[in-house]
């Protein structure tokens, strides 16, 4: 959800902050996120949950890092097109890729969890309502902390380190579960 509010904030200085712009954003990151459900179903069938998990981190920690550098360029190919069509397009580029990318978290967790394929509804709420109140935390952290004291780049370069170190973290547990 930090993401979303500062992916909008990228839009801001190129097509203002209106109903059209929380319209793209809040319909491209729902459009990423099913997307990511899909693919997770199919990644899990193959058995390829930690891997597609790991990559997944990694990727999204390298596009949040990213991301201020490429929104701009991005967005200026877009500026002589009608608002509406600018404004989606640009969003759908820069954040879809992202959300299809996130969308894969819950699905794999739990997938890597329920190996057993016991409780897994029980686990399946715990880890969606973890990420929920996870998004809840980092929203209101976002928006009423970093955005305000550090800026858009820098709170997007927070959220990219948090991200990588839960990368390394995944990494390492992984690799000392398979001792």
């Amino acid at each position: 959800m930090a993401c979303e509010l500062l992916s909008a904030r990228l839009i801001s200085p190129y097509f203002g902050n209106s109903l059209y712009v929380w319209a793209a954003t809040i319909g491209t990151t729902m459009i990423g996120l099913a997307g990511g459900y899909f693919f997770a179903g199919y990644f899990s069938e193959k058995s390829l949950s930690k891997k597609a998990l790991m990559i997944a981190l990694a990727a999204i920690s390298t596009f949040v890092f990213v991301l201020p550098y490429f929104s701009s360029f991005i967005q200026t190919m877009f500026l002589d097109f009608e608002i509406r069509v600018g404004i989606f397009i640009s969003t759908l580029i820069f954040n879809f890729p992202l959300y299809v990318l996130f969308g894969l978290f819950s699905p794999l967790i739990i997938d890597i969890i329920t190996e057993a394929k016991e409780n897994t509804g029980e686990f399946a709420g715990r880890i969606y309502g973890i990420s929920t109140l996870s998004g809840v935390v980092f929203i209101f952290l976002a928006g009423y902390y970093f955005l305000p004291e550090t800026g858009t780049k820098l709170s997007l370069f927070f959220c990219a380190s948090l991200l990588s170190i839960a990368t390394v973290l995944f990494y390492v547990v992984d690799y000392r579960h398979e001792k």
